[in-house]
């Protein structure tokens, strides 16, 4: 306690913070971003998503599935884990899901590395020059995904750390 109060400290760091001029700076960027992409959210979603193929709805279907999984049993007024504002009754779960996230964004790495040293495979190989150029730009983008992907799942994996 603080000062003879019956306020706890961790209420009043809370407070400190939530308050703070770069915290409240944070959120109003944050707050910003939000409702800048909520237009180009909904045009994808209502005029690309929903026309696509099968894939593209099924994809859609299966996240709010894994949401409704994740959260049935919570209550959302208690406290949260992390910033990712995850309810305490819902962490085992989310934390089942960081982890088996982890483990395919790891084997989606081990996949493309396989892919990219099959194309440099491939690239060697005598064909016309137009072959020899799409292979040459397949091989490029595989290398770009690559750097792409190990960095996402290095990022992923520390903040699933922490």
């Amino acid at each position: 306690m603080a000062d003879n109060s019956s306020i706890p400290d961790t209420c009043i760091t809370a407070h400190s913070l939530t308050y703070h001029p770069i915290y409240r700076i944070s959120q109003i960027y944050q707050l910003i971003v939000l409702g800048l992409s909520v237009i180009p959210l909904v045009y994808f979603i209502f005029w690309k998503v929903l026309k696509s193929s099968f894939h593209g709805n099924l994809k859609i279907v299966l996240d709010v599935f894994l949401m409704l999984l994740v959260y049935k049993d919570s209550d959302q007024v208690e406290g949260s884990i992390s910033f990712v504002f995850i309810p305490v009754s819902a962490a085992p779960k989310m934390y089942l899901f960081f982890v088996m996230m982890l483990i395919l964004n790891f084997l989606n790495f081990i996949l493309i590395f396989l892919l990219i040293q099959k194309n440099g495979t491939l690239m060697k190989s005598n064909s016309t020059l137009t072959a020899r150029y799409q292979l040459e730009e397949v091989y490029l983008s595989t290398k770009f995904a690559i750097s792409v992907v190990f960095v996402h799942v290095v990022f992923y994996g520390i903040y699933e750390e922490h």
